[in-house]
């Protein structure tokens, strides 16, 4: 809200709370004609406090000449003894019980209401004991009774009671108000959550956007060490083939490199396989027969036929055989 419209609510709010407060406590004069419950107070005729002392197997009793609906309330703290106690009870004129709580001790109140116009007697009974005397201290709190009284009389009110439309726009000027304020707090809350809302999806985006980073520097890194290692074996492949050719394994030597789809080098050793001959063999001649040496691996092989092409047995290699030593065969 702009500062003047806060300002204005501000005013409301005391307004209201104002004539609220003094239309509750605010008192003023009025003067009513109607019936009136008025309290008389009543003089029982004894000096209140006094103390009875009461001896053993005596009931002494006060004497009240009491009207309709007269109340009559007073407290009493009993002492000696071996319980600190007395009977008490009230009795009519025609001496029937009209009060009795039984027997009473320590400290006792009682609140009487006479039933009709009569005379009551109020008994303190210390009968029952044979050897110890009973002190009470009676007090009367208050003794009255309640008459309807019709004469006119000025009394004071408080201003509800007299303009009841005045609190409820003291009422109102607080609602108003009131409802303003909480719909800006509301509004402020709704917008700090929507915030928040936001501030949480933004947050998600982000820890997504860095995974799929991560994720994709992890495969391109994956990648690059896949085609690190597939040059290495290209290369550890290649260096083979290459020895394989210097060692005149030339087949062995093809193969590897038609693996590594260098088509040329392939034709090359295959063509240097099919050219490949025993210029001087190491011929040995036994009684097994004739044979020769491999000019490949080393190996010694028997010449069991007059044929000039030998596939070497260990190697796979190629090589011719001279006619002067196909002749020994």
């Amino acid at each position: 809200m702009k500062a003047s419209a806060a300002l204005i609510v501000v005013i409301l709010l005391f307004l209201g709370l104002t004539v609220v407060v003094l239309a509750r406590f605010y008192q003023v004069p009025v003067i009513l004609t109607g019936p009136f419950n008025d309290r008389h107070d009543v003089s029982l005729g004894y000096t209140s406090p006094f103390t009875y002392t009461i001896g053993p197997g005596n009931a002494p009793f006060l004497t009240y000449n009491l009207t309709s609906g007269t109340v009559v309330r007073a407290n009493m703290t009993i002492s000696g003894g071996s319980g600190d106690d007395i009977n008490f009870y009230i009795k009519n004129s025609s001496g029937s019980t009209v009060f009795n709580p039984g027997r009473v001790s320590h400290t006792y109140s009682y609140q009487f209401v006479a039933q009709k116009n009569d005379s009551y007697r109020v008994y303190m009974d210390n009968s029952f004991s044979y050897i110890s005397t009973k002190t009470v201290y009676y007090r009367v709190i208050e003794a009255y009774y309640m008459a309807l009284d019709y004469e006119p009389r000025i009394t004071y009110l408080p201003l509800v009671q007299s303009y009841p439309w005045l609190e409820w726009i003291g009422i109102g000027a607080i609602v108003f108000p009131t409802g303003i304020i909480t719909f800006f707090v509301l509004r402020r809350l709704n917008n700090y959550r929507r915030k928040a809302a936001q501030a949480r999806v933004q947050e998600k985006a982000r820890l997504d956007a860095e995974q799929q980073l991560a994720a994709k520097l992890h495969f391109e890194r994956a990648k690059a060490e896949e085609e690190q290692r597939q040059v290495a074996m290209r290369m550890r492949a290649k260096q083979d083939a290459d020895n394989l050719m210097k060692a005149g394994r030339y087949e062995d030597a093809a193969k590897l490199y038609e693996q590594l789809e260098m088509w040329s080098e392939a034709g090359e050793c295959r063509r240097l396989a099919r050219t490949t001959y025993v210029v001087a063999a190491d011929v040995k001649v036994g009684k097994d027969g004739v044979s020769v040496k491999c000019p490949h691996c080393g190996s010694s092989e028997r010449l069991e036929s007059k044929v000039n092409e030998v596939i070497c047995k260990h190697c796979g290699s190629k090589y011719f055989i001279p006619k002067k030593i196909l002749d020994l065969i």
